[in-house]
């Protein structure tokens, strides 16, 4: 079979979304060797000996020492990795993988028209008729609509015609906002502090 490097690759990327429980470190990958995976089955490629290392290789660091590098070899691939602290906003946010190339897991918006939506494939016409209420998403909470309008507001003054043009930290905080994916440690829950800021019931 012909080797497929995409393949491979996602399936390394995938192997480490579980690393770092704790949510401390960000951790890229400075070398991908594929050249030994000739003799090699994908199918049996080692993931939970790569994890198991990794985060063998976490505990042992202090995330506000600085950059730390390690090499990991296993199924015929051969990684150098490099690992650095969080910054305090981000530290111990589970919902944002630890490994620099995945995206975060995100909800989709249950719009009340019956459709759903990625909140990254939103155009700006859309948000706009999200903040202005003509488009509605199933069980929205009261800070949903001002949400919507923050996002617009910065969609127009970047110039921006569509959400996947943010940058994915904006893209993860506007889905932690709207409930979407587990907020940050220190946004917590928006919409119950929108509630409460606003004097607003919590609904039953």
């Amino acid at each position: 079979m012909q080797f497929d490097a995409e393949l491979w690759q996602r399936t390394v990327f995938e192997a480490l979304r579980p690393i770092d429980p704790e949510a401390l470190f960000h951790v890229s990958l400075l070398e991908m060797d594929f050249r030994e995976v000739e003799d090699h089955d994908l199918a049996d490629f080692p993931a939970s000996d790569l994890v198991a290392f990794v985060d063998d290789w976490l505990r042992n660091l202090d995330p506000d020492a600085g950059e730390s590098m390690n090499e990991w070899e296993g199924g015929g691939v051969r990684l150098v990795l490099c690992a650095k602290g969080r910054g305090a906003s981000w530290r111990g946010w589970g919902a944002m993988p630890t490994l620099s190339y995945l995206e975060p897991e995100i909800g989709d918006l249950h719009l009340a028209s019956g459709t759903r939506r990625r909140l990254i494939d939103l155009s700006l016409d859309e948000a706009e008729h999200l903040a202005s209420g003509e488009l509605r998403v199933v069980g929205q909470g009261p800070s949903y609509q001002e949400t919507f309008t923050t996002l617009a507001d910065y969609m127009r003054q970047l110039g921006l015609k569509s959400v996947a043009e943010i940058p994915l930290e904006a893209i993860t905080t506007y889905g932690s906002m709207l409930g979407l994916i587990g907020a940050p440690p220190d946004l917590a829950n928006y919409d119950a502090g929108w509630r409460a800021v606003h004097r607003q019931p919590r609904e039953s």
